[in-house]
């Protein structure tokens, strides 16, 4: 049985069917009619929220098939080939899965987007980053250049939308040259009612903890992921202090975050906040535990070795409580 939408057009129909965002319809229609002067955008909002859906609503106004043409472009570089989706007027990439290489395969992609973008009628296409929010650092920060390079091709223009969780970490260039877009928490009588469309002898209770709305229509999705059971893992770690644990058992819980790919910073967080809930930080180390999570920050995937810096913020944070 086929639960969730595989297509562009299907992301366009579930939405006109049951829009979650009716308000934003107007912030689209403002929108310019010809994609050569389309903005750059951020689409922000929690996991699972739509922002993806919506991306394709706003790409689909300058879509010429209304985004029924699909098509998966295979990209060739030295070591690897990589495939990623494409319309008749949008490229798909996950900043996420660029890794270690970040820099070379993403100059690598733009260079090949625009020789494809140059050889079309319209001179004209949009990138669409997922999962920005993850993005490497180093690429991060000489991204900005990518999108002045607009003015250096003078026919052919390329709009980014950029879809995150978060945007306190973009730099102020790349910011002041977007729109930005917040998505909140959805209706819960719009929620509850995709529920029952999918889920018709199941309950409609609605759960604002759930990571993304698809988890609320059917039964047989757990509403408690991996990533989460790995992070709760972690926290139950710290927890127990740095006396009742064996280290070679808590770097194995460590290295989990990096092989399921956690988020990092949504891991800290989470435990922190677990760590406030429980009263172990107070007035007495609350200066010092921001001081190492500043430092960790700064270091972790700006040097190699990150689980070194991973291993030492959280032995350094159980030796603080």
């Amino acid at each position: 049985m086929k639960h969730f939408e595989t297509h562009f057009d299907e992301y366009i129909q579930a939405s006109d069917e049951c829009n979650f965002y009716p308000k934003h319809d107007t912030i689209y229609q403002s929108f310019s009619n010809e994609i050569k002067n389309m903005h750059n955008l951020i689409l922000y909002g929690r996991s699972g929220c739509g922002k993806y859906t919506q991306a394709l609503k706003i790409i689909s106004k300058y879509s010429p098939s209304a985004l029924k043409y699909e098509k998966k472009l295979q990209i060739h570089t030295n070591k690897n080939n990589y495939i990623i989706k494409i319309s008749d007027v949008h490229f798909e990439i996950d900043m996420s899965l660029l890794g270690c290489n970040a820099k070379i395969l993403w100059h690598e992609w733009y260079n090949q987007i625009i020789e494809i973008v140059s050889g079309r009628p319209v001179k004209a296409g949009i990138i669409l980053c997922k999962n920005m929010h993850m993005i490497n650092n180093d690429l991060l920060d000489i991204f900005y250049s990518y999108i002045q390079n607009n003015s250096m091709h003078k026919n052919i223009h390329i709009a980014f939308i950029f879809i995150t969780e978060s945007i306190c970490f973009l730099p102020e260039n790349i910011l002041n040259c977007c729109e930005v877009i917040g998505y909140g928490q959805p209706l819960e009588t719009k929620v509850k009612k995709q529920i029952k469309k999918y889920n018709s002898k199941g309950s409609s209770q609605y759960n604002e903890d759930v990571q993304n709305i698809k988890q609320l229509y059917v039964t047989d999705i757990s509403k408690q992921d991996v990533h989460e059971d790995t992070i709760n893992g972690v926290i139950e770690m710290v927890l127990s202090g740095p006396d009742n644990i064996e280290f070679s058992k808590a770097r194995e819980k460590l290295y989990e975050l990096f092989i399921y790919e956690v988020d990092i910073h949504s891991c800290v967080w989470k435990l922190l906040k677990a760590l406030i809930k429980q009263g172990m930080i107070n007035n007495d180390n609350i200066g010092k535990i921001i001081c190492e999570t500043q430092k960790f920050f700064t270091l972790f995937n700006n040097n190699y070795r990150p689980i070194y810096h991973l291993e030492r913020y959280i032995y350094v944070i159980m030796c603080l409580l």
